[in-house]
């Protein structure tokens, strides 16, 4: 499992927000690695495909409140139009996270060479995502 460390703060107490990325699991499996997580993240396509996957993993989870989809790889295809967008986020049966992630390869990257070797498309979209998710 890779990991990004971004130091966060809030109000004046700095906080410390591990995002994870690693290949799906077999759902006992996942459940405990993710046990002591404040926030599940679940970066998803907007395919009916990839929809009907978080469905599955919400159901092995439940109603948790940690949970979030986050949009990714939204390309200018008829699926991530704003009013499809809509349609597949009311199916999948978790909150969905209004910050986006336009390329997920920016998370991969973030991995090996750190913040300074992203590109500003990808700084924006983590650093957006890591404010909503954080607050």
């Amino acid at each position: 499992m890779g990991g990004l460390t971004l130091k966060t703060i809030q109000g004046a107490v700095p906080r410390e927000t591990i995002l994870g990325d690693f290949p799906p699991l077999a759902p006992k499996e996942l459940k405990e690695r993710l046990a002591g997580w404040d926030r599940i993240l679940i970066p998803c396509q907007p395919s009916p495909v990839d929809v009907q996957a978080v469905v599955a993993l919400v159901a092995v989870f439940g109603r948790d409140p940690r949970l979030r989809l986050v949009w990714n790889a939204l390309d200018g295809s008829a699926y991530s139009r704003p009013d499809t967008l809509r349609v597949l986020s009311a199916e999948v049966g978790c909150p969905v996270a209004k910050a986006t992630i336009p390329r997920r390869v920016g998370f991969r990257n973030a991995q090996h060479s750190g913040w300074r070797g992203l590109d500003e498309a990808s700084k924006s979209a983590i650093l957006s995502l890591a404010l909503e998710v954080t607050s």
